[in-house]
């Protein structure tokens, strides 16, 4: 929702790069030694923001929309229900997709960070697959990665671009 970088017209007022901070609270640049980018291991997006595109490129669906063979459906339930009962994120208020690089990475360009943190991995531990983002393909059968559209109707109109890794079959809340 960054004013500058957000999608239009979904922005507010506010900025949401390293540089706001020194705008916005007066720290020198040079005073910034470390930039921390904190980001899900899923996209997590509010119901209300994700109707109105109808479908973001990543969103993992209840029945198989992408046609790749694999199950988005039983990832879908899984990730649902510890969504729920973990971080109390009802699935009839949330969606959510897979991980998107396109963002992290259009993050990263924006904010120059050193290192990202990354939170809610466990709920990818169930999974036999996994995919990832790693860009988008246009109508005009462009390739997108790094950068965002600057409206919402275009960010529509985008099919996310997958790479398919084996999931670890095992528990990571405790790492």
């Amino acid at each position: 929702m960054d004013i500058d970088l957000g999608i239009y017209p979904f922005t507010d007022s506010f900025h949401t790069t390293t540089g706001a901070v020194c705008t916005g609270l007066g720290v020198p640049e040079e005073s910034i030694e470390t930039t921390i980018g904190v980001f899900s291991a899923i996209s997590i997006v509010k119901r209300g923001f994700s109707k109105r595109i109808n479908f973001f490129p990543s969103q993992i669906a209840e029945v198989d929309i992408t046609g790749d063979g694999l199950n988005d459906g039983e990832a879908y339930l899984n990730i649902a229900e510890k969504l729920d009962s973990r971080y109390e994120c009802p699935k009839e208020e949330f969606d959510f997709g897979w991980t998107d690089l396109n963002m992290v990475k259009h993050a990263e360009s924006t904010n120059k960070l050193s290192s990202i943190f990354l939170t809610h991995l466990d709920l990818l531990d169930d999974l036999e697959n996994i995919k990832i983002c790693t860009g988008y393909k246009t109508e005009e059968g462009n390739f997108i990665t790094g950068q965002m559209p600057t409206t919402i109707y275009e960010f529509g109109k985008f099919k996310a671009v997958y790479k398919v890794l084996p999931g670890w079959k095992s528990d990571t809340r405790n790492c």
